[in-house]
Parts: structure tokens; sequence; C-alpha cells
């Protein structure tokens, strides 16, 4: 008969460790990569808020290294009791310590359980993982940890955790343990906490993603959500928005979706959308006009949520950077073509049509011959490949301030060579974080962390 115990009490919070090195590279499991970066003062900041406005008497605190730098930096903050927590986190072998793609080339069908486990595609008891920890003896651990220590120490604590760890309690906080079909992994963004009362399990991907429509009075806007489900960066809002030749889906190499959920991974809500004329939207005769009215449905129905980070590719840059001009907006421009003129002569638009990669537009999208004018706009950061036979570097040279241009070496104009396009998402994604944490910084009187919820 299955035993009924569950993690119970009062005034209990989860958190997890702050971000250290070992998070940018992707490591799994235990790593000497731990080093601080550049927002973990403001993580402790945050953690220390939230410590202060419930009351929270003590710190319960995981085996890694994270978890120990982070409840060492909040012990100089406050008198706190301090335990250790007798629970071990997912046994990761020989693997601990690999990246993920290092983790793939030394063992690909682990690695591929981990994703399924990671995305809340499947139970852990339904994947290769238990060839490195049994399910069975993962359960027994929980238990025996509860009875032998848990249920004494657990009110008034905040226990600080990594993530695996996070997910044994948190599932265990519902009586749901490792060898059930219900065990699901539930992901937290670095720093992120929430009282133990206010979580429910569901079976919902990590990150959630809901589809929805916008109206426009030339058609419906698809967009697709991709939302943390637990995050103290709930004020900001990215929205990407994909080349004119591309779309959300179809873009290069599905570049925009995996920018999405590595801006989720984050803890940053984030938006990728198709304009009318393209991708999953209603397929009209696509012209500036139209685009336009896409482009400002998406921000507007985002705006009144707080800031707004928005990325774009190619001409879509170039687009958004002449014709929006919302206060409270940061744009992140990826490969914005410099010489309109030079692109119109080799794609041989003559007169109102393009017909390029098999679709029509209106010509009226590359009238303008200046339509990335680089003046040095604080609200602006590029992204430019070394090889991309779209640019001449000379035109760059001077044009912008050098703190907010940023090349990735060996790409092309889609990001596609090697694995340059990981690279272009590890950079705009820290970029995005370091904005979102500015906007954030300054909410010292409201609950800091938070679950984040889509825009109304």
């Amino acid at each position: 008969m299955e035993k009924k115990v569950k993690l119970i009490g009062n005034n209990i919070h989860l958190a997890r460790h702050i971000e250290t090195t070992k998070n940018i590279l992707d490591i799994h499991g235990e790593s000497d990569k731990c080093d601080p970066t550049y927002w973990t003062t403001y993580q402790i900041s945050a953690l220390g808020r939230y410590i202060e406005q419930y009351g929270i008497k003590k710190i319960i605190y995981g085996s890694t290294v994270q978890c120990l730098h982070t409840t060492n930096a909040l012990k100089l903050l406050f008198d706190l009791d301090v335990i250790d927590l007798k629970l071990s986190p997912i046994n990761l072998d020989k693997y601990a310590g690999l990246s993920h793609s290092g983790f793939r080339k030394e063992n690909s069908c682990l690695a591929d359980a981990m994703e399924l486990f990671r995305y809340r595609v499947l139970p852990y008891n339904k994947t290769a993982l238990v060839e490195l920890s049994d399910p069975g003896m993962m359960a027994n651990e929980i238990y025996e940890w509860w009875n032998l220590q848990g249920q004494y120490h657990v009110s008034d604590a905040i226990f600080i955790l990594s993530n695996s760890l996070l997910v044994k309690l948190a599932n265990f906080s519902h009586g749901i343990l490792p060898n059930s079909d219900r065990y699901f992994n539930i992901g937290f963004a670095n720093g992120a906490a929430l009282p133990l009362g206010e979580w429910d399990i569901d079976k919902e991907q990590w990150p959630a993603i809901n589809h929805k429509t916008l109206a426009t009075s030339h058609g419906e806007v698809i967009i697709a959500e991709f939302i943390p489900k637990i995050s103290m960066l709930n004020n900001v809002t990215a929205l990407i928005y994909p080349g004119i030749f591309g779309s959300s889906r179809f873009g290069p190499y599905n570049l925009f979706n995996r920018m999405a959920r590595k801006l989720a991974d984050y803890g940053i809500r984030s938006v990728v959308f198709d304009p009318i004329g393209s991708g999953e939207s209603p397929p009209i005769y696509r012209t500036l006009e139209t685009e336009l009215s896409s482009l400002n449905a998406v921000i507007d129905c985002y705006r009144t949520s707080g800031a707004i980070a928005i990325c774009a590719h190619s001409l879509s840059a170039n687009l958004l950077y002449k014709y929006i001009t919302t206060t409270g907006l940061h744009k992140f421009l990826i490969a914005p073509i410099l010489d309109i003129g030079a692109r119109r002569a080799a794609w041989k638009i003559q007169g109102e049509n393009i017909s390029r990669h098999g679709l029509n537009f209106s010509s009226d999208f590359l009238n303008d011959d200046r339509l990335a004018s680089f003046d040095g706009d604080i609200n602006v950061d590029y992204y430019f490949g070394t090889c991309d036979r779209y640019v001449d570097h000379q035109q760059i040279e001077g044009m912008i301030s050098k703190e907010h241009i940023h090349f990735i070496d060996g790409a092309g104009h889609n990001f596609s060579e090697g694995n340059t396009s990981n690279e272009l998402l590890q950079q705009i994604a820290e970029d995005i974080l370091g904005y979102s944490w500015q906007c954030n910084k300054h909410k010292s009187n409201s609950l800091c962390i938070t679950k984040t919820s889509p825009a109304k």
C-alpha cells in the first residue's frame, strides 16, 4: 500500500540557488565552475527582500557548491539558522560536470532522456534516467529524510536548492514521489522563490506555452507565449519578430522558437509571433502597412505589462529600427541589412513587388536606402556574424557605440554555421537578462519573486 506522507508545515518556501558560471555553461550535476556572474548581487538582494517579507527564520540548503554559496551570502545579511539538507540531488555519475553538448557526445540516449524530463514531456520513471538514479530508492530516501530530519525543521524555513532537489520537494509537497507517473520536472529560474502553499502541480510543459491571436484591421496575428512558471523577472516581456522571409516556426533552423525557450529558461516571458501574411497567420499579401499593423498590435498587447525587449532579424530589424518609437522598449537587432540599395539590386527588385523564396511582398518594405542608420542609441543592441555576406564591416566602424555591438565569429546572415546560433542565443539571453534586471531592481516594495502570468 502506498504511503501518504508529504511535505507539510507552516511558512515553508522553496528557492533555487543564484546563477553561477555553471548555469551559463549549461553544465549538469556537480561542477567546480561555480563562480558568481554579473547578476549574482541582484539575485541575492532579491532573495534577501523575500526573506524579510515572509519573516523566514532558517535556511535549509542543498549539498551543491551553488547552494552553499547562496546560503553563505544570505547568512552575511541575516542572523538565520542554517541547516544542511540530508537529501541528495539526482545522481549523474560520470556525466556530472559535463555541458549538455558534452553529455550528448558521451551518451546521447541519456542526454535525450534528460531533455524529455527537463521539458516535462515524460515523468522521471518513464525515462532512461532510471539507469542513473533508481526511482524506488529515491522515494525511500525522501521518506527517510522526512522521518529523521524534515518534519522537525521545515516550518519558517526557506530551502535553497538545486533544481533536481526542488523537483523532489515540490512533488513531495503533493505526496508525489519519483516512482510515480505524476512525478514531473518543475522549472525554477535561478534565484526565484515562492511559498510552498502557492505551488500547484500540473502537467504543462516547462515553460508553459500559450497560443493566442490578436485582432488587427488587416487580420489576426498568431502568437505563442513561453511563460516561466516561477521567476523574479515578471515585469519584462521579450518579443521575437522573425525575419521577413521566414516565420516563427520556420525561421533559420528554428532560431526564433529556440530563442523564446532559452529566454523562458532564464525566467523571462517571451513571445514569438507571425505577422499577418506569414507562418500561421492569415496568408494575405504583405505590405509595409500590414507589417506595422501586426508589429504595433503585439507591442500594444504587452506594453501594459511592463518594459519590452524586442528582437528582430534581418530586414525585420531594419523596419523595427526605423518605424517603432514606443517608449519603454529596448531593441535587439540581429543582422540588420546595412545597404538596402545593394540588396534591391542583388535581389533584382524592380517595380512594386518582391518575389523571393516563393513568397510575394510589396516592395515598400525596401523603399528606404537608410532603413538602419546607426547612431549610438543606448536603447539598441546590434548582433552581426563576421561572415555575413550582406555586411561590409567597414560600414559599421565608428557608427555605433562599441558596447552595444556584438560580433559572432564565423556566423553568416542566418547564424547557421557550426555552433554560432547557440553563441548568438547565449549573448542575446544575457543581454536581455541584464535589461530585465535593470527594469526590476527598483521594485523594492512589491513581491519581487512571483509566478509569471500572461498579459491580459
